[in-house]
């Protein structure tokens, strides 16, 4: 599709007419529910000293990537808990967060456009279901998931402070959220994976924040 400000048009007066034009036509081709949608993002993401709107493109793609590793640790489920597993992915990505210099009085406003992007992209997948509820569904779950998450990035220091084996802990609690059950032997198996790719994530979302 081509979009219409390339196509050929009489000289705008001036650079206002230019810039009118052009949102016009991306309006009309976009429609106006997507249009203002993503206008209000910008507006949002303007305000922030931290981070730019592509940031925000390349932390959703941090836990797309997280999501399909993820996916190993649930291959005996049928179904795959995915809902349940994508949420844990954010909610990891939204704990890196913490690790980064993103001041403290913009963490907030990083992490509530993150999960309204990710709402959305789950909209442009699914159908018929409430935004606003599952909004509010990934907030809860990532705050309750964040002090787990924190303790596996920092297991060395956690086990010290009395925290027994914090990525074992935390895979237990995406289980439960998952209504999964597993031996405790595979648990002791998949703990040092899980660590690892905590650590990588956290790390990833640090050299994406670090960058800008």
């Amino acid at each position: 599709m081509i979009f219409s400000w390339f196509k050929k048009k009489s000289e705008p007066t001036c650079i206002v007419d230019a810039i009118h034009d052009g949102m016009e036509d991306l309006r009309k081709e976009m429609g106006d529910e997507v249009y203002f949608g993503a206008m209000a993002y910008n507006v949002r993401v303007n305000e922030l000293r931290s981070l730019k709107i592509q940031n925000f493109n390349e932390l959703l793609g941090v836990s797309d990537d997280l999501g399909e590793k993820m996916m190993e640790a649930f291959s005996n489920c049928d179904p795959k808990p995915i809902l349940d597993i994508y949420a844990f992915c954010v909610s990891v990505v939204a704990a890196a967060i913490n690790f980064t210099n993103i001041p403290a009085d913009e963490q907030p406003k990083v992490r509530d456009i993150y999960f309204d992007l990710w709402v959305d992209a789950i909209g442009q997948h699914a159908q018929n279901f409430d935004k606003e509820k599952l909004k509010a569904s990934i907030t809860r779950v990532s705050g309750e998931y964040e002090p787990d998450i924190v303790r596996t990035f920092t297991a060395s220091s956690a086990v010290q402070a009395g925290f027994a084996n914090p990525p074992v802990t935390l895979m237990k609690t995406i289980d439960q959220m998952a209504g999964v059950s597993r031996s405790e032997t595979s648990y002791e198996t998949i703990g040092p994976g899980l660590q690892a790719l905590v650590d990588h994530t956290v790390r990833r979302v640090q050299g994406i924040v670090w960058q800008h």
